[in-house]
């Protein structure tokens, strides 16, 4: 029962932390941030970026979806996103974070957690009048741990006031239609915090404790090799008795911290993680790991 529950439940989960931030220090809406504008190469396509939070602190992850709408009373012919693919969102490169008050920028290399090579058929499908899609979601970290200490990140922890740096973040959406290519790129404002010293301190000690040959390798792409670590390396979590590797208990990518050797190994480390993070996306992410960790704990009747 819990096995064919799990993927249901877990989309569930995935919401409700999401959205669980109506007492945030951010002291903001819980509804996503909204940018609409339309393709200057094709005014009759309106793209629409989704995104929350817009304040984060440093260390956080960042939640995105974007659709496209085609608002003229005509059909879009051989209508086909480059990347049609949910949580692949974008083209390695094409997520930017830069700011006028530091010197570097940053760019991401989306983790490749699978496996599988970007090697699409890409169809054709046009888009009727109207219609509105949705063309991928993403979550990038800000930053990943294996970047911790890239240039762009270490300078902004070191220039941060107590009020934090507002960043340029820049999204560049390519899709094609009519037979040509085209891109729009999107962007919005966000606020990255200073993190609380005690809990940036526990994340530089992650980053620190673990082997660099257990971070994500960067080849074509970045390719984690979360999937193929065997419980000799340890960092396995105990559930009902038996080991599991934690990817199968962490959200959207493999690598989410804390992750081998730096995670907690039962339901009760995840709980003491969890009250060591203020009101974060970063401690939602540890949340939706203790409360899958606390369903697969309980016995059936109190788990339904």
């Amino acid at each position: 029962m819990k096995r064919i529950q799990r993927k249901a439940l877990a989309v569930a989960l995935a919401l409700t932390c999401a959205i669980s931030y109506e007492n945030s220090v951010y002291s903001q809406s819980k509804e996503a941030t909204v940018i609409e504008q339309a393709d200057v190469d094709n005014p009759d396509l309106k793209l629409t970026l989704e995104i929350y939070p817009t304040e984060i602190y440093y260390g956080d992850v960042v939640y995105f979806a974007i659709y496209s709408a085609n608002t003229s009373n005509e059909v879009v012919k051989d209508y086909s996103e480059l990347c049609d693919y949910p949580d692949y969102v974008v083209y390695r490169d094409s997520i930017k974070i830069s700011s006028p008050q530091l010197e570097n920028e940053y760019r991401w290399n989306l983790e490749n957690t699978t496996g599988g090579m970007d090697e699409f058929e890409w169809e054709s499908k046009n888009l009727a009048p109207g219609e509105r899609r949705l063309l991928g979601t993403s979550t990038p970290e800000f930053p990943p741990l294996e970047d911790w200490d890239a240039p762009f990140w270490k300078e902004l922890r070191e220039k941060s006031p107590p009020e934090g740096i507002v960043c340029q973040f820049q999204v560049t959406q390519r899709y094609r239609a009519n037979g040509n290519r085209y891109e729009t790129v999107l962007k919005k404002e966000i606020l990255i915090k200073p993190r609380p010293e005690a809990e940036t301190e526990l994340i530089e000690t992650w980053f620190n404790n673990t082997p660099k040959e257990l971070f994500p390798k960067i080849e074509s792409e970045k390719w984690s090799c979360a999937l193929m670590l065997g419980r000799d390396v340890g960092g396995f979590i105990v559930v009902g008795g038996k080991e599991y590797n934690p990817v199968h208990f962490v959200r959207t990518s493999a690598f989410r911290k804390p992750f081998i050797p730096n995670n907690p190994t039962t339901l009760e480390g995840w709980r003491e993680l969890e009250s060591k993070f203020c009101d974060s996306t970063l401690r939602d992410d540890i949340k939706f790991t203790r409360l899958l960790l606390e369903y697969f704990e309980a016995d059936d009747q109190k788990a339904e």
